[in-house]
C-alpha cells in the first residue's frame, strides 16, 4: 500500500502573511508537517552581508504564532528554512528569539532544533588545500584570498540536517540557509516516500500557492507524496490548480527547464506528467531523482565594498531626454574634477553610476537598439565610497551637477531636474556584493550544519 503524507506550506516567505482561514482549511486536512521558507536572494546580497532581517519582526511574529499554534495542535513538526531572510547566524538567532517569544505568549512546550549554516573560513581554507571545492558557471577556482575577503559565508543545506533534527526528536526546526525544496522534501524522504516526488513536491510548495489559479503566493498549499507521484492543491476553496500552472512552476528559477540541482543529486522532470484531478487538484507522476556522484554544498558569501548614497532626479525636458547619455557623461566628468579639487592627493576611490530610469534602466547597454524613450526620464545617481561620509559628500557633488549641468542648445543657469523625494540625498548604508560562485564537498552532508536541541 502506498503511504501518503500531507504537507502544508502557508506562504512564499515567513512574514509575508497568509489568510488565517486558508491555514485552518489546510489544518483540517491534517498534514504530517508544516513547512515555510524564511528567505530569498531575490533582494540581492544586502540581507546576508548586513545580517539584517528581510521582513519586520512584527510580521514574522504574527505568522509564527499562527503556525506554532496549528503545528502543536496537530502534534506535527514545524520547519522554518533560510530563517530571517538569508539564513546566517544573526538571522537564525533573531528567528529563534521570535519563536521563543511566541511560545511564551501562547504557553506552548516543545523540542526546538536550531540548525546553523555559517561556514568558517578555516574550514574552507582546509577544503581548498584538499581540492574539495569546485567553481560554478565557468568561474575560476576558489582561492584563499577570496575567502579571506568575505564578511559572511553560508552553505545551502539539503534535506539531511532537517532529517537529523527530526530523528533527534525536534518538534520545531529553525534552519539557516537552505535549499528551498529541502524544507518540504525532508519528512517524506525520511518516511520512505519516493525521492523524486518528494523533491518535486517541494519545488511546487516552496513559493506557497504561486502555482494556484489565480496565483496567490501569500496563501497556503498542500501536497500528498507517494512512491511515484504526488498531488498538490491549494488550501483555500476559491483557489485551484491546473497542470499548466504546476508544470510552469516546475521550471521557475531553473537554468534548465527539466533539471533541478540539489546537494544530493538532481531532480529530473523530463518524463514527468501533469494531470488534473478535478478542478482544484493536480497529480504529477514519474519525477525521478538522480543521485550525485559527490555530495556538494553551494556557498553563498558576501564581501563589503563600501557605503552608498543615492538621489533620484526626474526631467520632463525633451532636450535633456534626447541628449541623456551626453548629459550623464558630463556629470561624471565634472564630478571627477570636483573630487580632485576637494580632496587633492587624498581623493578617495569611489564609484558613481547614473541609471536612466525609464530608458534602458533594466538592462543598460544590453537593451535592444531603438528602445522607446518616453516623455519623462529619471536619473538615479548612486555613489559608493569607503565611508558613508565620503559617499554623502561625492553624491552631493553629483546631484548639484545633475541639477545645474550645462545642456547643449541652452544658455544661462538651468535647473534640469526635479527631485520627487526630500531629503534628496539618501544614505543607504553598507554595500555588499556576492563574492563566490562555488561549491564545497563536505565529508558528510551534516558536518557544516550543527544542530542545537533545547526544550522550550
Amino acid at each position: 500500500m502506498i503511504t501518503v503524507f500531507g504537507k502544508s506550506v502557508p506562504t512564499g516567505i515567513l512574514g509575508y502573511g497568509f489568510p488565517e482561514s486558508s491555514l485552518e482549511q489546510g489544518l483540517e486536512l491534517r498534514p504530517d508537517v508544516i513547512g515555510v521558507d524564511g528567505g530569498s536572494t531575490d533582494q540581492g546580497p544586502g540581507d546576508l552581508g548586513r545580517g539584517a532581517p528581510h521582513v519586520s519582526r512584527e510580521a514574522v511574529l504574527r505568522d509564527v504564532e499562527l503556525l506554532l499554534t496549528g503545528a502543536r495542535r496537530l502534534g506535527v513538526p514545524l520547519l522554518i528554512g533560510t530563517a530571517g531572510g538569508a539564513g546566517a547566524r544573526p538571522h537564525v538567532d533573531e528567528t529563534r528569539d521570535i519563536v521563543l517569544e511566541a511560545a511564551r505568549s501562547l504557553g506552548l512546550h516543545f523540542t526546538l532544533a536550531t540548525i546553523y549554516a555559517d561556514v568558517e573560513k578555516e574550514y574552507l581554507h582546509e577544503r581548498i588545500d584538499q581540492q574539495a571545492t569546485a567553481p560554478l558557471d565557468g568561474t575560476d577556482e576558489l582561492t584563499h584570498e577570496q575567502v579571506d575577503a568575505c564578511n559572511q559565508i553560508v552553505g545551502v543545506m539539503g534535506s539531511e540536517p532537517y532529517i537529523a533534527a527530526l530523528e533527534a526528536g525536534a518538534d520545531v526546526v529553525i534552519a539557516g540557509r537552505s535549499s528551498d525544496t529541502a524544507i518540504f522534501a525532508a519528512l517524506p524522504i525520511m518516511r520512505g516516500c519516493g525521492v523524486g516526488p518528494a523533491w518535486h513536491a517541494g519545488k511546487i510548495l516552496e513559493c506557497g500557492a504561486s502555482s494556484a489559479v489565480p496565483m496567490a503566493p501569500a496563501d497556503c498549499m498542500l501536497a500528498w507524496v507517494e512512491d511515484d507521484a504526488f498531488e498538490v492543491q491549494p488550501a483555500a476553496p476559491q483557489l485551484g490548480c491546473t497542470p499548466l500552472n504546476v508544470a510552469a512552476h516546475t521550471m521557475y528559477e531553473n537554468p534548465s527547464p527539466y533539471l533541478l540541482r540539489e546537494p544530493s543529486g538532481t531532480l529530473d522532470t523530463r518524463e514527468s506528467t501533469f494531470s488534473a484531478i478535478g478542478p482544484r487538484r493536480v497529480r504529477v507522476e514519474h519525477s525521478r531523482f538522480l543521485p550525485a556522484e559527490r555530495y556538494s554544498i553551494k556557498l553563498e558569501a558576501t564581501r563589503h565594498v563600501g557605503f552608498r548614497t543615492i538621489a533620484l532626479g526626474v526631467s520632463h525636458d525633451p532636450l535633456l531626454i534626447a541628449n541623456a547619455d551626453a548629459y550623464a557623461a558630463g556629470i561624471e566628468r565634472n564630478v571627477v574634477v570636483r573630487v580632485q579639487q576637494a580632496f587633492g592627493a587624498n581623493a578617495p576611490e569611489y564609484t558613481l553610476s547614473i541609471r536612466q530610469i525609464g530608458r534602458n534602466s533594466a538592462m543598460g547597454p544590453l537593451e535592444p537598439a531603438g528602445a522607446a524613450t518616453g516623455s519623462e526620464l529619471g536619473l538615479l545617481l548612486s555613489v559608493i565610497a569607503p565611508t558613508q561620509e565620503l559617499a554623502d559628500a561625492i553624491l552631493a557633488i553629483a546631484r548639484t551637477h545633475g541639477l545645474h549641468g550645462e545642456l547643449a542648445g541652452r544658455g544661462g543657469l538651468l535647473s534640469n531636474l526635479a527631485f520627487p523625494i526630500a531629503p534628496t540625498d539618501i544614505p543607504t548604508g553598507p554595500v555588499h556584493i556576492f563574492a563566490v560562485n562555488h561549491v564545497v564537498f563536505p565529508r558528510t552532508p551534516e558536518e557544516l550544519f550543527p544542530i542545537v536541541l533545547e526544550q522550550v
